[in-house]
């Protein structure tokens, strides 16, 4: 069995600037927004969508496998209402939107009204 996208992908190293090189390891933000934008394979493990699977009580939140399965169950749970979503885009859009993209979308949302009302019980 050969190795998985994830692992190719954080193996490559990045040099930034003309000076002596030195490595940049790609952040699995990046990594998971890059799978996201080209494979739909994956969600982006930014700040929201991390944020949004706290407050969903999922259990785990890093870009691990352990994380995929779980998000995996609760797409079994909700399939249906995941569909209507897509086929509501499809609708309004002429756009389908996968369904990573559709997961990545709903945890980020609840993320980030999270952040909007901690900022706003702040002032």
């Amino acid at each position: 069995r050969g190795p998985n996208t994830y692992d190719h992908y954080r193996k490559i190293y990045f040099t930034k600037g003309t000076d002596k090189p030195k490595p940049i390891a790609p952040t699995d933000t990046l990594l998971s927004k890059i799978m996201l934008g080209t494979l739909a394979c994956v969600p982006a493990y930014d700040r929201y969508f991390i944020d949004g699977l706290k407050e969903m009580k999922m259990e785990h939140t890093g870009f691990n496998k352990i994380s995929l399965n779980e998000l995996f169950n609760f797409i079994d749970k909700n399939r249906s209402d995941i569909d209507r979503a897509q086929l509501l885009i499809e609708t309004k859009t002429p756009k389908h939107y996968p369904l990573m993209k559709i997961l990545d979308m709903y945890f980020w949302q609840i993320g980030y009204d999270k952040d909007v009302k901690s900022r706003k019980e702040k002032k």
